[in-house]
C-alpha cells in the first residue's frame, strides 16, 4: 500500500496534532468517540511561522499552553513504577520541556500573541507546544501518553456549555490541577497556581461554567475512557469528587 507523504502548516499553536501522529476523535455533538485514529508515521515536515501563529486569536496560544502543560505531568504519572524502553523513557524525559517553557516564557508570549508581535517567547511557546509535545506523543507508547487531566476533559465533554463556550487545552488545564491534588503533588499545584492565575487558566469550576451538581455524568464519562486506565493506581469516581471539591477551598484561600 502507498502513503503519501503528510506536511503540516500549522496557523495555530493550540495543540500537538501536527507533530502528533494520533488524533482524538469527536461525535457531531462534541462528545469524545470511544476510538482513536493512527496514522503510519507523524507529518514529514511541519512549517511554523510565528507572525502567522502571533496574528492568530491569542485564545489558540493561550489553549494550547493548557493542552501542553498536561503533557508533562500526564506521563510521569502514568510512567510511574513501569520499566520503560527507552523510546519511552527519553519521551518522558523530554516532557519536562512541556513545563517549564511555559511558566517561564508563557506570559509574555501571550502577551506579545495579543499585540500581534512574533517575539522570542512566542516562538519558544510555539515549539513547546507544537513540537515538543508532539515528539513526546510519538515516542511514548500511548499508555503513556495521557491519564487523569484528558480524562476529566472527555468527561467534560457531556456537558453542552464546555463543547460551545471551552476549548481542549482549557479544560485539559483544570484538570491538570485536579490530578495534582488527586496524586497528592501539592508543591507542584503551589507552583503552578501562580501562572495559571497570570495567564487566566481555569482553577475552579466556575471558570468552565460547571458546577459541583453536575458533575455525576462527568465522572462517569470521565472513568469509562481508556486514558483513565494508565494510572498507576485505581482511580475512583470519590476520590475524583474528593479532589475537586478540594480545589474549590484551595481557589478561596489562595
Amino acid at each position: 500500500m502507498l502513503f503519501w507523504p503528510l506536511f503540516a502548516l500549522p496557523t495555530i499553536a493550540g495543540t500537538c496534532a501536527p507533530v502528533s501522529s494520533v488524533a482524538v476523535m469527536y461525535y457531531p455533538n462534541g462528545v469524545m468517540k470511544e476510538t482513536y485514529q493512527f496514522s503510519h508515521t507523524p507529518p514529514k515536515h511541519v512549517f511554523i511561522n510565528t507572525r502567522v501563529i502571533a496574528e492568530a486569536p491569542d485564545v489558540y496560544l493561550w489553549t494550547g499552553m493548557g493542552d501542553t502543560m498536561a503533557k508533562h505531568f500526564e506521563t510521569t504519572l502514568a510512567a510511574r513504577g513501569r520499566d520503560l524502553a527507552h523510546g519511552d523513557a527519553f519521551g518522558v524525559a523530554a516532557g519536562i520541556q512541556c513545563y517549564k517553557p511555559l511558566v517561564k516564557y508563557g506570559a509574555k508570549a501571550l502577551e506579545d500573541c495579543k499585540n500581534n508581535t512574533p517575539s522570542f517567547e512566542v516562538e519558544q511557546i510555539c515549539l513547546c507546544n507544537l513540537v515538543t509535545t508532539g515528539m513526546v506523543s510519538n515516542f511514548i507508547d500511548f499508555s503513556l501518553n495521557s491519564c487523569i487531566a484528558h480524562s476529566l476533559f472527555y468527561g467534560f465533554t457531556v456537558l453542552p456549555q464546555i463543547e460551545k463556550n471551552h476549548l481542549h487545552g482549557e479544560v485539559v488545564s483544570y484538570g491538570v490541577l485536579v490530578q495534582l491534588i488527586y496524586d497528592g503533588q501539592y508543591d507542584k499545584l503551589d507552583e503552578l497556581y501562580p501562572f495559571y492565575k497570570s495567564v487566566k487558566l481555569p482553577t475552579k469550576l466556575a471558570d468552565i461554567e460547571v458546577s459541583f451538581e453536575e458533575l455525576g455524568p462527568v465522572i462517569d464519562k470521565t472513568l469509562e475512557v481508556r486514558d483513565i486506565k494508565n494510572a498507576p493506581y485505581e482511580v475512583t469516581a470519590q476520590k475524583l469528587l474528593d479532589s475537586i471539591a478540594e480545589l474549590e477551598e484551595y481557589n478561596k484561600s489562595h
